[in-house]
């Protein structure tokens, strides 16, 4: 048998939905999984990092906007990935009650590749001719140009959904 687990937010628990999903679709809906109570802060946290941190806290329901926001997290990966540098967690030893973790000097996902000799040089090489077309400062400025475009188009799409309520 299938399973959806749905995040415990509000705007998952449609219980029209839910109910539609377990008699026709013969698929078992579930809020979180049983016994495992830190998935919440799991699913939050990867908000955060990969929809927040970008989008802001604002309601997305537009959904002509997914091929904008597909615009913009491929200017976001390609900034972070070759331009943005990253501390890996490479040990963690328990010390009494605390946690004491070491890192890696930061690097660049792109840095990570290019030195892992597991990678092939057609890749890496690839990988470089990429890097080479890419300006940082460039690839900011058409992610702030495209946000502001976004949060322009979802406010107005947001207002005229509010209007139409009242």
């Amino acid at each position: 048998m299938n399973a959806l687990f749905f995040d415990n937010g509000i705007e998952f628990i449609n219980h029209l939905l839910v109910q539609e999903f377990k008699d026709a679709k013969e698929i078992d809906v579930a809020r979180g999984r049983t016994g495992k109570s830190n998935d919440q802060c799991h699913i939050e946290q990867k908000n955060n990092t990969f929809v927040r941190s970008i989008f802001g806290h604002a309601r997305i329901e537009d959904p002509n906007l997914v091929p904008l926001m597909n615009e913009i997290y491929e200017i976001w990966d390609q900034l972070h990935n070759y331009f943005m540098p990253q501390m890996k967690v490479i040990s963690k030893d328990r010390v009494g009650a605390k946690v004491k973790k070491t890192y890696d000097k930061p690097k660049t996902p792109y840095q990570r590749i290019i030195e892992c000799p597991s990678v092939s040089e057609e890749v890496k090489e690839k990988l470089r001719k990429t890097k080479a077309t890419l300006n940082p400062f460039e690839l900011q400025a058409k992610l702030q140009k495209k946000l502001a475009y976004f949060h322009k188009l979802n406010d107005a799409y947001n207002e005229k959904i509010k209007q139409g309520k009242q």
